[in-house]
């Protein structure tokens, strides 16, 4: 059985057809024009307000964080990850594993440094971007990277005294107030 869709005018298979809105489940746009103007929509809408990519990631990431399926999932997987970790590398020692991350470091060595030149090209407007919004931001990222490098303080230490970043975050801006007013 065929039916001709509305939009392209091409008789088709019912199977191309699908609405589950209609009584029958049958459409009157085949799904090749309906992808075609979902893609079309979808392209014009993302060039009018660029914005939009992000709120669908963010509603993406909610939908992460909020959803059992997804959690019962992630669990799932973490056990299974555990799992096959504990069986592939039991009896392996560290100084082994260690060795053995050395020596394919040293064998893809070229291939690893092609890739990071090649990424370096490509995003370089993007990493200049994060960058520049990070250090003006002063997230918690960069302030612990600053605490870090500066005054030679580790990572777990910063972690444990959360009043370190905020602390360091107000002299980086009265710094920056007092060299806007020069």
């Amino acid at each position: 059985m065929e039916r001709i869709c509305k939009k392209c005018g091409e008789p088709q298979s019912i199977e191309m057809f699908c609405n589950p809105s209609c009584k029958d489940g049958i459409g009157f746009i085949c799904k090749g024009c309906k992808n075609k103007n979902r893609r079309e929509w979808y392209r014009k809408r993302v060039e009018l307000e660029p914005s939009y990519r992000i709120n669908i990631n963010k509603r993406m990431r909610r939908y992460r964080n909020t959803s059992d399926v997804y959690k019962k999932r992630r669990e799932s997987l973490k056990e299974f990850k555990s799992k096959y970790d504990k069986e592939r590398l039991a009896g392996i020692s560290k100084e082994a594993r260690q060795e053995y991350a050395r020596n394919y470091y040293i064998r893809n060595k070229e291939e690893k440094i092609r890739k990071a030149a090649s990424y370096y090209k490509l995003n370089k407007g993007k990493r200049l971007e994060y960058a520049r919004n990070r250090i003006i931001s002063l997230g918690d990222a960069y302030i612990v990277n600053r605490l870090e490098n500066k005054f030679k303080l580790k990572g777990n230490t910063i972690k444990q005294n959360p009043e370190l970043i905020k602390v360091y975050r107000n002299c980086l801006k009265i710094k920056r107030l007092i060299k806007n007013q020069k």
